[in-house]
């Protein structure tokens, strides 16, 4: 089972060629998210490479990362230029405070733009997934004018320094991104296909896991008074709002109006005003998670003395 993060790019070089990499990007973004949620405890995140952010936080709730990944719904969004660097720490801090420890640590990202980024900040973000043992993808579509591979070259340096357990794939010029992934085996998980022949027993445990997995949503489903409104655009949001609305969405299997009474709570002047924007990103991870905001900044701050 994998704890998977997609880092998306949504810069304004994604309207660029006929169809569109924006086009491309949702359409292999729907093919991830429908294989990789197959697994019952399996979960997906969704973060943003221009102006870094957590879109979507780990969730099982296919729908939900559909909508968010949906064209119209990130066109919304595009901004100038991507962050690489701090969209893959964005991305290893949300791994790193998934909702269970044997969950592999995957990243998979999609490139369509400039990459500008020194590469001695890239190697930095490639060993620390490194030391952490996460499994780094990246789908590059190239610009035709990159005559030189400059930007292909940046990833690569990315790639070798995160080790055997990354790659890249870059997808030639008039082929379609989603077909040449497919055929690259890029998306392949023989675990999960061959589960049934190699262990029964689990696959039947699986199987029963998931049963329970659908109706305890059922049920909260039922329970729930208020429903998070799915129709509102997160660009209409305030940045305050979306953190809040990732938050709902990544525990809508749980309660969800204490959560957002605590995701609302206004943090004490002397405890959390002084965190940089690494360690409110933690903060907001770990409510996530169910965890309290003053726990959660207790947790950052103790880490300040280690």
């Amino acid at each position: 089972m994998d704890a998977l993060v997609l880092c998306i790019d949504n810069s304004e070089f994604m309207l660029n060629g006929t169809p569109s990499r924006l086009s491309h990007l949702c359409d292999l973004s729907t093919h991830v998210v429908s294989t990789s949620l197959n697994h019952p405890e399996a979960t997906v995140a969704v973060v943003q490479m221009a102006d870094p952010r957590l879109l979507c936080a780990s969730t099982a709730r296919r729908d939900i990362l559909l909508k968010y990944l949906s064209r119209d719904e990130l066109a919304k969004g595009l901004r100038k230029k991507v962050d690489v660097v701090r969209a893959i720490k964005t991305a290893n801090l949300t791994l790193k405070h998934r909702r269970d420890d044997r969950q592999h640590q995957k990243i998979l990202m999609f490139v369509g733009s400039p990459v500008d980024a020194a590469q001695n900040d890239l190697e930095e973000v490639g060993a620390m997934l490194l030391r952490n043992g996460t499994h780094l993808n990246i789908v590059h579509m190239p610009d035709p004018s990159d005559t030189g591979n400059k930007h292909g070259q940046a990833l690569q340096s990315l790639v070798a320094a995160a080790g055997e357990r990354a790659s890249l794939v870059s997808v030639p010029h008039g082929m379609n991104p989603l077909d040449y992934c497919i055929s690259s085996g890029l998306f392949d998980n023989a675990a999960d296909h061959t589960i049934e022949e190699t262990d029964p027993e689990l696959a039947l445990a699986l199987r029963l896991s998931l049963m329970e997995h659908e109706a305890a949503m059922a049920r909260q489903q039922g329970r729930e008074h208020a429903d998070i409104e799915m129709d509102e655009p997160m660009g209409e949001l305030t940045e305050e709002e979306q953190l809040n609305r990732a938050i709902q969405l990544s525990m809508q299997e749980g309660p969800t109006q204490p959560l957002m009474a605590e995701a609302q709570h206004t943090p004490e002047p002397d405890a959390a005003a002084d965190l940089n924007e690494d360690e409110q990103m933690e903060v907001a991870i770990q409510m996530s998670m169910g965890t309290s905001h003053e726990d959660a900044v207790a947790a950052v701050l103790a880490k300040r003395l280690h």
